[in-house]
């Protein structure tokens, strides 16, 4: 295989991506799953 260039990154950019904390996109996720869970089983039990 032919070597590939390394491309120079900016100083404020790191070397890997490190995330501390999880995306919002997860939380809003997870909310609409608990809310789907939630009308599914309220309208199983009690008839919708």
């Amino acid at each position: 295989m032919a070597k590939q260039k390394v491309k120079e990154l900016p100083k404020n950019v790191p070397e890997e991506n490190v995330y501390m904390t999880a995306h919002w996109t997860v939380y809003v996720s997870y909310a609409c799953l608990l809310g789907s869970v939630y009308l599914l089983i309220n309208g199983a039990f009690f008839g919708g």
